[in-house]
């Protein structure tokens, strides 16, 4: 989507980052929640589930490339937005 004001004509993505720092935070506090005695299965469950992927990826090294062309792709699609979304620069005063 867009973090730009809901009736802004220009559409301006989140920083590339957003969304794994905020679901990141959301396992965060998911896990805040539990006994701490179930945190070594949720993170064992984590820990496969990241294999997992990988694995369908094609291994660790094609799943870090493929990660890292989309995080360069996001951005730049940002740094785009916020270009187009920025206000022409004030004029110099005069000397």
């Amino acid at each position: 989507g867009s973090i730009a004001a809901a009736h802004s004509p220009m559409a301006v993505p989140p920083p590339p980052s957003a969304l794994v720092a905020k679901a990141a935070t959301a396992a965060l506090l998911a896990a805040a929640q539990l006994d701490p005695a179930q945190l070594p299965a949720l993170v064992r469950g984590a820990d496969s589930a990241a294999a997992e992927l990988a694995r369908r990826l094609g291994g660790w090294d094609p799943s870090a490339t493929l990660a890292h062309r989309h995080h360069a792709e996001q951005c730049e699609r940002h740094g785009t937005a916020l270009a187009a979304a920025a206000p022409p620069p004030s004029p110099s005063p005069a000397a």
